[in-house]
């Protein structure tokens, strides 16, 4: 397995990298930055962190609004993954090309970050590394800060897309329950899991069957730094994901489940497909299996 900070040539990029590799590379002609960082406010409909990121930004990187920019518009189901040619446009419009390697960062949670990355492999596109430590790691490592709007960049045709199995739909998810070559994985807060805390709407608890890896618990609490891939392997082991099983990540709404299929890509172990619709989806619909407790 690659260390963050090594950097093959050509693409595929390195899944993590570091402040310090970050810093020693900006400026270089390939490299699109990109901030995901999203905004949750009960009752609104959630939105790129645009204030925040004027406020102040790795130099030369480029707001993306997750919901707006990647994600199905027309869905009325929020960060659904976008088509073919929704994602196409939006690449095209960031500057992102088939020789860029683009690095992605959030000021808060990573799964912000994650998410790209699993949309970006999604269509078939392996140039894409998180920033490990995000934002907050940058700041603690005094990186250079820009402030204001994003520079502009030229727009560049979309590289060839080829889109991939990635996505577990309802109907695979019934399918996998009681199964014992698969294992169904909630990426929520143990809280949410056992149905203690209220959801924003529908069902409280989880997936029947399903088992319980929280995002957070992937992630060193202080540094915001992903685990060692030793400690990565041994908790996806614990719910199942390991070799021989296949797996199903899923959570409130496809966001901090991809978190999961990112340990799994780092650990080198199978990646689950992800559940896009989550429990926005099952936790509406009462002739879907639920658990609490």
């Amino acid at each position: 397995m690659s260390t963050p900070d090594d950097l093959p040539a050509p693409i595929p990029a390195p899944l993590l990298v570091s402040t310090d590799w970050l810093k020693r590379h900006l400026g270089s002609p390939d490299l699109r930055i990109l901030d995901s960082t999203t905004r949750l406010v009960a009752d609104e409909r959630p939105k790129g962190d645009l204030e925040g990121f004027e406020a102040g930004h790795v130099p030369g990187a480029q707001f993306l609004d997750l919901q707006r920019d990647l994600s199905d518009i027309d869905s009325a189901l929020l960060f659904m993954a976008p088509s073919e040619a929704e994602f196409a446009a939006a690449i095209t419009r960031l500057g992102i090309g088939g020789s860029s390697h683009v690095v992605v960062y959030s000021r808060g949670n990573p799964w912000w970050a994650t998410r790209v990355w699993w949309v970006f492999r999604l269509f078939g596109l392996d140039n894409v590394s998180v920033l490990d430590g995000g934002w907050k790691g940058w700041i603690e490592a005094r990186g250079p800060v820009e402030t204001g709007p994003a520079r502009p960049v030229a727009a560049v045709p979309a590289p060839p897309l080829a889109r991939r199995p990635l996505v577990a739909t309802r109907e695979a998810v019934l399918a996998a329950i009681g199964d014992p070559q698969q294992s169904i994985v909630n990426a929520l807060p143990r809280s949410s899991f056992s149905g203690a805390s209220a959801p924003s709407k529908g069902r409280a608890g989880r997936i029947a069957g399903s088992v319980n890896l929280p995002a957070g618990e992937l992630v060193d609490a202080e540094s915001g730094c992903f685990l060692p891939v030793a400690a990565l392997a041994e908790r996806l082991k614990s719910v199942g994901l390991d070799e021989g099983r296949a797996g199903i990540a899923y959570c409130g709404g496809g966001i901090a489940g991809s978190a999961i299929a990112f340990a799994a890509a780092l650990a080198d172990k199978p990646e689950p497909r992800l559940y896009d619709a989550s429990l926005q989806e099952w936790a509406t619909d009462d002739s879907l299996p639920m658990e609490a407790g």
